[in-house]
């Protein structure tokens, strides 16, 4: 009786470090952003300590849970970021995202497309902007001469980009 009650126990353990650890084990990473009136290269920022912002679980609030896509959020506009990872000296792509600001000023979201050439269990789901992340994406976007815009990006597809 002892053993199973332990073995839930373990299991119980397990799973709140397997919901906690996607968030705890990405830091700072570089990033890259595009989306309408930023350059059409994007904005590459490859300084983590400037990247913080735009991180896994920074820009998206996680902890809140995931919600319904606003109808607002139309799919094929808004800012993808893809973050990258690092493999020696090469960026990877790690994962996407694709920020939809609010056309009122009020709280953004975020769509998590999902982790490159893998999954998680965020992936296709929509999540609040933290006010963090909100204010972070606002000011880049306004720091290239920008006002934050819900409206579809030309040639994205689900704000995708091929590799």
């Amino acid at each position: 009786m002892m053993s199973k009650v332990r073995v839930a126990g373990l299991f119980l353990v397990i799973a709140l470090l397997a919901a906690a650890l996607p968030a705890l084990a990405k830091g700072p990473m570089p990033v890259t952003i595009t989306g309408p009136g930023l350059p059409a290269a994007g904005v590459d920022i490859g300084d983590v300590e400037q990247a913080a912002p735009f991180s896994m679980a920074a820009l998206e609030d996680f902890r809140a849970g995931a919600i319904e896509q606003p109808a607002w959020a139309v799919a094929g506009s808004g800012y993808l970021l893809e973050r990258y990872g690092m493999q020696g000296a090469v960026r990877r792509v790690f994962d996407r995202v694709i920020y939809y600001p609010h056309p009122g000023g009020l709280r953004s979201v975020v769509y998590y497309v999902g982790i490159h050439n893998g999954s998680s269990a965020y992936d296709g789901m929509w999540y609040h902007a933290t006010p963090e992340g909100d204010t972070a994406m606002r000011a880049l976007i306004a720091a290239h001469g920008a006002r934050a815009s819900s409206r579809p990006a030309r040639g994205w597809s689900l704000g995708l980009r091929p590799d």
